[in-house]
């Protein structure tokens, strides 16, 4: 199992943190799922993604190892786009929030 990088966060959130591999295509969350956690990418990249009215991708960020992403949720019920691994191997630590 990957070590999470998550060191910097009390035991208690750290606890409930789960680290996530994903595979090629997939994807870790999309547009209007219900936001229940922030992640922090491990390994690879991540990017996350929003549809206009077309159907056309535009690429709001791509997250790097060490980096947080989705913090949004803190603030939202539902993500506001789709989040896809960029990389030949990414993983992201999910860490659970309390509204989740």
């Amino acid at each position: 199992m990957l070590k999470s990088t998550l060191d910097w966060l009390p035991d208690r959130l750290r606890a409930l943190s789960k680290v996530r591999s994903l595979a090629a295509g997939e994807v870790l969350f999309r547009q209007g799922d219900r936001a229940n956690a922030i992640f922090e990418v491990e390994q690879g990249r991540m990017r996350l993604v929003r549809q206009t009215i077309d159907n056309h991708p535009v690429t709001l960020h791509t997250a790097r190892p060490g980096e947080l992403f989705a913090e949004a949720a803190l603030f939202a019920d539902r993500y506001h786009c789709d989040c896809q691994r960029r990389s030949k191997n990414a993983s992201a630590a999910g860490v659970r929030l309390p509204h989740g």
